[in-house]
């Protein structure tokens, strides 16, 4: 995902963003937090953080946001309130203080992508604070972290502080490329959350004869939606138990799974957002891997040619084609 995606989500997500915002945002993406390096002291940093711990009202926020495929925004209360520890975080934002050469050309027609330019004649390239309009909207109280940091940990604690502020009953879509984590991630929160593998619903050998050359194809749209359908009558009327019907690709067989019924169901898996399964989603996550990451993850799997010329390829036209980046409503 390019920069232009995260910009965008920023864009949708805050919308009273004002022109210096939008500088900040694209300025931090790119440089990081490499203008604070003269807050050498850890215990400085420290210092500052629990200062603002005490500053802060009772905003709800997530645990981070992506700026970019580098860095990404820790909100120090969210923090705070899940770890009830800050040491790591003031390591971590003191080891992303790197320096980053200054390319003003570059860092220029990346803002003017979202910033009109007779807004650009005077900025001299030098950091600036947000918005009065934005503090007072959006309260920010962040530090910016190199994305490295962002471990498996910390990616199911925003997943799941994201879900547990949802009314009971929601359904979220866990979205991303293969490759991102998405069923490891799910597997983790299983024991809080319904978990519905969209990998239980592929065409079968003989349905892609006939639907294989279209879009996406490798799902039954029609499965999952009827399941979803039984999930949620089942919610309506309190039922612990479900069951629904997967498809197993192996023996080519369809076959009756039981699901106990909690309080919020996860539908993990690359097109769980469709558009074809939309009247039943309430909420999209996303779950972002970067390439390198992507390439070696699959590299370590079984058909991973297939993976790179079959499947890869695929996902890629439906990600693009539906714009799911952009209209997720939190990256994780």
């Amino acid at each position: 995902m390019c920069q232009k995606g995260f910009v965008e989500y920023h864009l949708i997500h805050y919308p009273d963003m004002q022109v210096t915002d939008k500088i900040k945002l694209v300025y931090q993406a790119i440089l990081g937090p490499h203008h604070l390096l003269d807050e050498k002291s850890i215990l400085k940093i420290k210092e500052n953080i629990l200062t603002e711990l005490n500053e802060q009202s009772n905003h709800q926020e997530n645990l981070y946001e992506w700026i970019g495929p580098n860095y990404v925004r820790v909100n120090i209360k969210k923090y705070y309130e899940i770890y009830n520890n800050i040491d790591k975080l003031v390591l971590d934002f003191y080891n992303s203080n790197t320096k980053v050469e200054l390319d003003k050309d570059m860092l220029k027609k990346m803002m003017m992508k979202y910033i009109d330019s007779s807004n650009l004649v005077n900025y001299n390239f030098e950091p600036v604070s947000h918005s009065m309009l934005y503090k007072e909207r959006y309260q920010p109280h962040y530090r910016l972290l190199n994305s490295k940091y962002i471990d498996l940990d910390m990616k199911v604690k925003q997943f799941d502080n994201y879900i547990s502020n949802l009314p009971s009953k929601s359904i979220v879509a866990l979205e991303g490329r293969c490759g991102s984590g998405k069923t490891t991630i799910s597997n983790i929160l299983e024991n809080k959350y319904t978990v519905i593998h969209i990998d239980d619903f592929f065409l079968s050998e003989k349905q892609k004869e006939t639907y294989g050359n279209k879009l996406n194809s490798n799902i039954d749209y029609d499965l999952v939606n009827n399941n979803l359908e039984k999930v949620i009558n089942a919610l309506k009327n309190n039922l612990p138990i479900v069951s629904i019907k997967c498809f197993d690709c192996h023996s080519q067989n369809y076959y009756e799974k039981e699901l106990t019924l909690k309080d919020k169901i996860i539908v993990e898996g690359v097109c769980a957002s469709s558009p074809k399964l939309s009247k039943h989603i309430d909420k999209i996550a996303y779950l972002f891997v970067d390439k390198a990451t992507q390439t070696r993850r699959i590299e370590q799997r079984e058909l991973k040619d297939r993976f790179f010329n079959e499947w890869i390829p695929l996902e890629e036209k439906y990600f693009t084609r539906f714009d799911i980046f952009r209209h997720c409503d939190v990256i994780i």
